[in-house]
């Protein structure tokens, strides 16, 4: 009997609904808490809050954590375990390998996967816990980004104390073994978000918004102008205002009162123009900061911006890298609490599998390759 064989009988995974290590009660009493209640980094976690309720960016998050889990057919889970042709593994050993891999991974839902995809992005990093169910599965607890404090030994860098602190209360040391951490753009101990430059450029934009909202209205409603009669008395005016204000039911009417002469009449010229040219061009030009910032391209958020890179499909091919870097962050954190685990079950090395993601087709406008466009900057070369 080889040592393959040898390694059947014992599998608690194939044989039974006894875990590696039933750690599913002490890990439930973990506290789950998916609101951010921030205890590390609060004024950067209040400006990426404000930064990702932004409409560009809340959008380019959901889209990118879409395109991430689903193939071009739109199948909605596409997460598969392989093994490599030159794996040197036999047979039965890669179909154990496989099967093994995938009941381990088989407590992640698609919820789970989106949910990791989408704080990683929008927070620069997502923590979870790892327990073992009865089945075998690994089931991960969310943990609350801006409460995780990791503590760096300072002369070798490696993790000498993960805690969790909930302001207010008493902190909570976690188990590194059964830790997960998915950074983006990680420098040293914590990730960085995706939107991390462009905070200053959504608060602008929302600043502009609301300018732009009020100037509108103020352009667009035409005041009654009332002209008392000549010689009133501010009683007089006051009691007209009152007498006036209980006869309207509805609608939002200005109302300017002049005491003069007894006579209301629409000012001269009809709707007011203000110039709002400049603060549109400023809101337009901080929206497209922030969805060149989410790396999804401009035609998929709905902007119209064709320039000699769109007709090049540039924007699409970069934002397949981005997805594939995506792709690579979340099997990276998969594989590594799933290798734990094999080397807890004394499972036979070396571990050669892969996580394969299917194909995303990104196919924008395909009449734009033979249009003319009339740009600056761009040139028809036929």
């Amino acid at each position: 009997m080889n040592s393959e064989d040898a390694y059947l009988p014992y599998s608690p995974l194939f044989f039974g609904t006894i875990s590696f290590i039933d750690r599913t009660s002490s890990y439930r009493s973990y506290p789950v808490d998916f609101h951010e209640n921030p205890s590390r980094s609060i004024a950067l976690c209040r400006e990426l809050e404000k930064t990702i309720v932004n409409p560009v960016a809340g959008t380019a998050l959901s889209l990118t954590c879409d395109f991430a889990l689903s193939s071009a057919e739109g199948d909605e889970f596409g997460i598969a375990v392989t093994i490599p042709e030159n794996s040197g593994l036999s047979q039965r050993r890669s179909a154990l390998l496989q099967k093994t891999v995938n009941n381990l991974i088989s407590g992640f839902t698609l919820d789970d996967y989106w949910r990791i995809c989408w704080r990683f992005l929008a927070w620069g990093d997502c923590f979870a816990s790892v327990f073992q169910s009865e089945d075998g599965s690994l089931k991960p607890i969310l943990l609350p980004t801006w409460q995780i404090h990791i503590d760096v030994n300072e002369q070798n860098g490696d993790i000498a104390k993960i805690r969790q602190v909930r302001p207010g209360e008493t902190e909570i040391e976690i188990d590194s073994e059964h830790f997960i951490q998915w950074s983006y753009r990680k420098n040293f101990v914590y990730g960085r978000s995706l939107f991390y430059e462009v905070r200053d450029a959504a608060e602008s934009y929302t600043r502009n918004s609301e300018d732009i909202t009020q100037s509108s209205r103020n352009a667009a409603i035409v005041p009654n102008i009332h002209i008392m009669p000549e010689g009133s008395s501010p009683q007089y005016l006051e009691a007209y205002r009152t007498d006036h204000k209980a006869q309207q039911r509805q609608g939002v009417i200005s109302d300017i009162y002049l005491p003069f002469g007894g006579d209301m009449k629409k000012p001269f010229g009809g709707v007011q123009q203000f110039p709002l040219d400049a603060m549109l061009k400023a809101a337009q030009f901080r929206r497209l900061e922030i969805a060149v910032a989410s790396r999804v391209p401009l035609y998929i958020l709905g902007i119209e911006y064709r320039s000699a890179r769109e007709i090049s499909l540039q924007p699409a091919m970069t934002f397949r890298l981005h997805i594939g870097r995506v792709r690579a962050i979340l099997a990276s954190g998969l594989k590594q609490i799933v290798d734990r685990y094999l080397k807890e079950s004394d499972f036979p090395t070396p571990y050669n599998y892969r996580f394969q993601f299917p194909k995303i087709d990104l196919n924008p406008f395909e009449q734009v390759k033979n249009e003319d466009v009339n740009a600056e900057g761009v040139t028809d070369l036929d």
